[in-house]
């Protein structure tokens, strides 16, 4: 169901739809999933749910492919790890005329900044393996649906067990796609399509140093020195 303009969302922040979503998945705290956050606003989302399922928590660093700086020309996406994966829409890419030497010049920058943010944020400690554990795949309802898409591809592709996607925030057209792909989405809220960014919370998303700062002070995940 769409929500009404001028509606309030179910919840007044991120770590509030953080808590709340974690009431959904309590059934997955015996397992100790692994809990990664798609940053920036997906970061004080997992908090409260790795806390409440006691499990392990990352980052997932991805990045869309296309052209640098122009909206709404993301073909694709590269989502880290070893080796990163990419994903990439061919029609898109075609439609807007990229070459895929294109491709290749813009995913080797994204690699790069991956890099640089996984350095800033977790003091460059390697990502945690995803194989044969359930991962929950964290948002704040703002990503779009090619980069939630291309995370849980790649998720699947590293051999997670089971792949749950939790997000306070889904249009019912993509929740029905990204079903395809997860075995599990966990939403709180269906809204219109292109509605989600419009309706923003009462917490901003966090910058960089803010990252940081939820990083250092969240019990159990202590990123390495640099």
């Amino acid at each position: 169901m769409a929500m009404d303009a001028g509606r309030e969302l179910p919840f007044s922040d991120r770590t509030e739809a953080g808590r709340l979503l974690a009431g959904t998945l309590m059934r997955l705290r015996p397992a100790r999933p692994l809990v990664l956050a798609l940053p920036p606003g997906g970061v004080p989302v997992a908090l409260p749910i790795a806390a409440a399922l006691a499990a392990d928590f990352d980052l997932l660093l991805v990045r869309p492919l296309g052209r640098p700086g122009r909206a709404g020309s993301a073909v694709g996406a590269v989502v880290e790890g070893d080796p990163p994966r990419r994903t990439v829409n061919r029609n898109m890419q075609w439609a807007l005329g990229l070459a895929e030497t294109d491709l290749a010049d813009d995913e080797r920058r994204q690699i790069d900044e991956m890099r640089r943010l996984r350095l800033a944020l977790m003091g460059g400690r390697p990502p945690l393996p995803a194989a044969g554990r359930p991962v929950v795949l964290v948002d704040d309802g703002t990503a779009p649906g090619l980069v939630l898409s291309a995370a849980l591809s790649a998720l699947g592709r590293m051999g997670a067990a089971e792949l749950v996607l939790a997000t306070p925030l889904l249009s019912p057209t993509a929740l029905a796609d990204l079903r395809r792909v997860a075995d599990e989405v966990a939403c709180l809220a269906a809204c219109a399509p292109g509605e989600r960014r419009g309706l923003g919370y009462r917490d901003p998303a966090p910058d960089e140093a803010g990252l940081a700062a939820l990083l250092r002070a969240a019990p159990g995940i202590r990123p390495e020195p640099r």
